[in-house]
């Protein structure tokens, strides 16, 4: 982690992941400091609300390389 520490990211994740628990991304976020985390309350893995959160994800790490 000490090499990517100071990269931004956007962790997402769906509270009814049954593959892995939302504690993982939380403790994965706290050893992130540029991260940001957003848990979907009503996804698993994927879902349409996880779709929305990527997409933005994406147009806010297109625009911080610009």
């Amino acid at each position: 982690m000490a090499g990517i520490q100071q990269l931004p990211a956007v962790l997402i994740h769906g509270r009814a992941d049954v593959s892995g628990p939302s504690m993982t991304a939380w403790k994965l976020h706290q050893l992130w400091p540029a991260s940001s985390l957003v848990i979907c309350e009503n996804d698993g893995h994927g879902g349409v609300e996880m779709v929305d959160h990527w997409t933005s994800a994406n147009t806010k790490m297109l625009e911080l390389a610009s």
